[in-house]
Parts: C-alpha cells; sequence; structure tokens
C-alpha cells in the first residue's frame, strides 16, 4: 500500500516538473544595442614611460599609450629613420640574446642587448646600447625602447643576424 502511494506521488511530482518546465519561458541572449554603453574592464596597461592606460569603449582595447612619437621595425645593419622626429636609428650588433626559447620553460625570461647607432636631427652619431623592453635615453631627453624582437628563440634553431628584427619606439621622456 504504502508502495502504490509512492508511485502515485513520484508521478504527480514528475508530471508537475514537466508541466512548469514546459510553461516556464525561455531564456534568451538579448543582441548588443550598439548605442548602449559598454562597461570595459578595470584592467591596465604599463607603458614604456611608465604610465598607465585603461581600456577604452567600444572594443574594450586598450588606450594607446602617451609619448610614443613612433614606431618601426629594422634589421642588424639597416637604418630606420623617423623623419618627423628627427631620429636615425641602426642596429650594429647583438651583443646578447638569452631570451627563453619558446619550446623551453625557463625560470627567467633572458633578454637582448643591442649595440645601436643613433643620429638625432642630423647630428652627431651616438653608439650605445639597448635592451629589449627598457627605455634608453637619448641626448635629447627622449628615449629610445627596443619594443620587440623577431624571429622569436627556439632552443633548436640558430638564428642568424640577418634573420633578426627589431621594433623600436620612441617615447617622448623617461620616468624614473
Amino acid at each position: 500500500m504504502y508502495h502504490a502511494f509512492g508511485m502515485v506521488v513520484l508521478v504527480v511530482a514528475v508530471a508537475a516538473g514537466a508541466l512548469w518546465y514546459a510553461r516556464s519561458p525561455i531564456v534568451s541572449i538579448p543582441e548588443i544595442d550598439p548605442t548602449e554603453e559598454v562597461v570595459c574592464t578595470a584592467d591596465v596597461q604599463l607603458c614604456e614611460d611608465g604610465s598607465y592606460v585603461s581600456r577604452v569603449a567600444p572594443g574594450c582595447t586598450c588606450a594607446s599609450c602617451p609619448g610614443i612619437k613612433a614606431e618601426s621595425t629594422t634589421g642588424v645593419g639597416m637604418q630606420s629613420v623617423w623623419q618627423d622626429s628627427g631620429i636615425a636609428v641602426t642596429p650594429l650588433e647583438i651583443l646578447e640574446d638569452s631570451r627563453c626559447p619558446e619550446d623551453v620553460m625557463c625560470v627567467q625570461a633572458g633578454t637582448l642587448r643591442l649595440k645601436v647607432a643613433v643620429q638625432l636631427n642630423g647630428g652627431a652619431v651616438q653608439e650605445m646600447e639597448v635592451s629589449l623592453g627598457m627605455p634608453s635615453t637619448l641626448a635629447d631627453g627622449r628615449a629610445l625602447v627596443l619594443q620587440k624582437v623577431l624571429p622569436q628563440s627556439f632552443s633548436t634553431v640558430f638564428i642568424q643576424a640577418e634573420e633578426y628584427r627589431f621594433e623600436f619606439a620612441v617615447i617622448s621622456a623617461v620616468v624614473e
């Protein structure tokens, strides 16, 4: 008797649940209205000059870093000239490439040090050393930053000097 009563209660409960589920509204994902305000995450990006920029709507990409005058990519022995900034940079020699190879797990990221020749406004050529990601102060107070080095390092591949490409940026001042 108790067994039959339990079965009836179970059948009624299942039927009530199925009826409730069938009558509940279907949840749909609303379409994004481009006229509505977009709220971005509150993370920030560290700029080469030591300042920070936040994300901006509508794409929630980080704003441009202040003070960056120009960017250029060049190789060893190839001059890169920023006409509007009056700066010419020629990578002369790779002093060190201790970057962590992509196919290896390293304790330290390593770096790349490069000897470059810099000419400001057609004046005298100044030789200096630059390190990946570190601003190097120029004679006029601006800074040269080696931002990126290609190709990526791999443990099984030796990179010839002529294969390297260096991305530089000139920023308005170095923030200590």
